[in-house]
């Protein structure tokens, strides 16, 4: 049974996750303004020094803008504010929410280029990726010296006008498995990848979006955060 996904709404008043619900958010980044004081007082030294090891100022940008829209919106759901939103990481480098705030909220967080995207369920692994789709990119060669036996055959049966965005649509799929298991870029047990669910649509126009769920989603709801002042009106 596949999930129902809802159209792109405005945030609700009160967040609340039903039963087999997976909620899913759009938030845009502006990369060339600096992220003002208010946003970087949200984020924790060290998500500071992360931060500042990025040489591309663009990429510092992004980094700290999507730290903050990530912290803002888990804070609603934990009744905190987003300084007091704390991780855990793995061995892998994989995020979660810190043991202390006692909640089974899963999250997993992808951004490129002017796009953020968080997906948040309970108690559920979960991965997402976006990917903005490069009209240059030569992906026929990328999909060969990446892509598994079933991929390049998924591939091939694209239309010509639909392939580039076929590449992406598998490509995306298959970087949000691999955030699900939280393992780097290797599957230790195929396993991990049985009764996984793949949901895929366009983002914005030139963006493409996939989320990877093991379990059971009977709906995504998607929720379009046109600017965080919204949380604090």
């Amino acid at each position: 049974m596949r999930a129902e996904v809802t159209p792109w709404q405005v945030p609700p008043r009160f967040l609340h996750l039903c039963n087999n619900e997976l909620h899913l958010w759009r938030f845009k980044l502006d990369q060339e303004k600096e992220p003002g004081t208010a946003c970087q007082i949200m984020l924790s030294t060290e998500e500071l020094l992360r931060a500042d090891r990025l040489l591309d100022q663009r990429k510092r940008n992004q980094f700290i803008r999507a730290r903050v829209y990530l912290k803002s919106i888990l804070g609603k759901y934990l009744h905190v504010k987003p300084d007091q939103v704390q991780f855990q990481y793995n061995a892998y480098g994989k995020p979660s929410l810190s043991e202390r705030h006692q909640s089974s909220l899963i999250f997993n967080l992808s951004h490129s280029g002017d796009w953020g995207v968080l997906a948040v369920c309970g108690e559920m692994a979960v991965g997402v990726d976006v990917e903005k789709i490069d009209p240059e990119i030569r992906f026929s060669l990328l999909g060969e010296n990446y892509f598994n036996e079933r991929e390049k055959l998924l591939l091939k049966l694209y239309s010509t006008p639909r392939k580039r965005r076929g590449f992406y649509r598998l490509w995306t799929q298959k970087e949000a498995l691999l955030k699900l298991l939280g393992t780097g870029f290797r599957i230790n047990n195929q396993n991990d990848v049985k009764f996984l669910q793949y949901t895929s649509f366009p983002l914005t126009a030139a963006y493409i979006c996939s989320v990877a769920f093991k379990g059971k989603i009977s709906r995504i709801k998607k929720i379009h955060l046109p600017d965080i002042a919204l949380f604090y009106q």
